[in-house]
C-alpha cells in the first residue's frame, strides 16, 4: 500500500511540475482596455536605420490589437501579460508556445521611454520610444455607417503619400496624383485580377499615366505571406511578403526625393 502512496506522489509531484513550467512558459492573456493598450502605439528605434512600429491592427483577428512590425517583414500580436509586459508567439495571431517577451520602460515623468525585445536564442534588444509621426484619431459618416481609425502623419513637413482605402470607379477617375495599388496573388476577400483590370480601367478613361499596379506573388488580402490566403490561415503566418516592403520603396524613390530605394531592383 506504502509503495502505491510513493509512486502516487511522485506522479502528482511530477504533473504539478509541469503544470507550472507551462504556465511559466505560456503566461496568461490578460484582459486590457484598448485606450490603454493606444498608449503603447508609436515608433521605437533600435539603432540609427532600425525601427520597431506598435499599432492597433484588427486584421488578424478582426479585432483591435496591439501588433509589432518593423524591415524584416515579420509582424506579432503583442499579448498583455501584465503591466507594461507583453510576449508574442511562434506566428503573426499565435499566442503559444512563446517567442518572445517584451518589457516597457518609463521614464521619471511615468511616460512610455522605451522597450526591451528579448527573444528565445537570441540576445535581449532595447529601442527606444521616438516621436516622428503624429497620430489622430478620426471619423467620418456616411449615411447611418460611422467610420473610424486613426491618421497617421509624419511630424515633419508635407507633402506626404496618401492611402486611398476605397475604390469607387469615379473617384478613382478623378485621381491626379502618382498611383500606386497592390493585390495580393492569393487574396481570397477579393479577386486580384479583377480589381487590378477596374483600376486600370478607370485610370485609363481619367486620362492618368503616372500609375503602377502590381499583383504581389503568395501575399494575401493583408500582403502576408502566405500559403492558401484563407482567412484561417492568416493567424500561423509570419511576416510581409518581401516585395511589399520592395515595390513601396521603389515607387516612393521615383516620386519623393531623398527617400531612398529597395536594395535590389524591383521587376
Amino acid at each position: 500500500m506504502r509503495k502505491w502512496i510513493v509512486i502516487a506522489l511522485i506522479v502528482l509531484t511530477a504533473l504539478v511540475s509541469t503544470l507550472i513550467a507551462r504556465s511559466l512558459q505560456n503566461p496568461a492573456i490578460r484582459s486590457v482596455d484598448e485606450a490603454i493598450l493606444r498608449e503603447y502605439a508609436g515608433t521605437y528605434q533600435w539603432d540609427r536605420n532600425a525601427f520597431v512600429y506598435l499599432q492597433i491592427w484588427p486584421e488578424l483577428t478582426g479585432n483591435n490589437q496591439l501588433v509589432a512590425f518593423d524591415e524584416t517583414g515579420e509582424l506579432r500580436i503583442l499579448f498583455p501579460a501584465g503591466p507594461d509586459r507583453f510576449f508574442t508567439g511562434a506566428g503573426a495571431a499565435i499566442s503559444a508556445p512563446v517567442e518572445s517577451r517584451i518589457e516597457v520602460q518609463r521614464g521619471d515623468s511615468g511616460k512610455i521611454a522605451s522597450l526591451t525585445w528579448s527573444r528565445e536564442g537570441a540576445p535581449a534588444r532595447t529601442a527606444r520610444r521616438v516621436d516622428i509621426e503624429r497620430r489622430e484619431d478620426v471619423r467620418f459618416s456616411n449615411g447611418d455607417v460611422q467610420l473610424a481609425g486613426t491618421l497617421i502623419t509624419s511630424a515633419t513637413q508635407g507633402p506626404h503619400p496618401a492611402v486611398i482605402v476605397h475604390d469607387p470607379a469615379p473617384t478613382i477617375r478623378r485621381l491626379q496624383l502618382p498611383v500606386l495599388a497592390l493585390f495580393g496573388e492569393l487574396d481570397n476577400n477579393i479577386l486580384p485580377e479583377k480589381n487590378r483590370a477596374a483600376w486600370d480601367a478607370a485610370l485609363t478613361a481619367g486620362g492618368h499615366h503616372d500609375y503602377m499596379l502590381r499583383i504581389l506573388p503568395k501575399a494575401n488580402h493583408a500582403m502576408l505571406e502566405a500559403k492558401v490566403g484563407t482567412n484561417a490561415e492568416t493567424k500561423s503566418l509570419q511576416r510581409f511578403v518581401p516585395a511589399y516592403s520592395e515595390v513601396v520603396l521603389a515607387w516612393l524613390s521615383k516620386h519623393i526625393k531623398g527617400v531612398a530605394g529597395a536594395r535590389q531592383p524591383v521587376p
